[in-house]
């Protein structure tokens, strides 16, 4: 399935959620995409969304590594872009592709931290 995006989208969480929980239910879905699949961040946790029934989304939790933790109603729910859903092109005198991921991982966190 592709991944879905959506600029800026931001909400939170309309009820708390434990760690086990694979469905969410956010205060608005205005600014996401409608259809899966998309990620998002809440709090240090990244989740894969792969079903949307307007504010109920089912979720894949800790996803790239991430530990599946329990959050607060009212947590912030953020629309994410991360480096693995990023295109990368290597050519054959060019840097590993390891590199080239490291870097734009490290791009990709720096724009999350300043919240673009």
């Amino acid at each position: 399935m592709p991944e879905q995006y959506a600029n800026n989208a931001q909400t939170t969480l309309a009820a708390a959620i434990a760690a086990a929980d694979t469905t969410i239910t956010v205060s608005s879905a205005a600014g996401f995409p409608s259809q899966p699949q998309f990620r998002i961040r809440i709090d240090n946790e990244l989740l894969l969304v792969t079903a949307v029934s307007g504010t109920t989304w089912t979720v894949q939790r800790g996803v790239e590594g991430t530990t599946a933790a329990a959050h607060a109603s009212g947590a912030t729910v953020t629309h994410v872009l991360t480096a693995p859903r990023l295109p990368i092109e290597t050519k054959k005198e060019e840097k590993p592709q390891e590199v080239t991921r490291d870097w734009m991982a490290r791009q990709v966190r720096a724009q999350n931290r300043m919240g673009w």
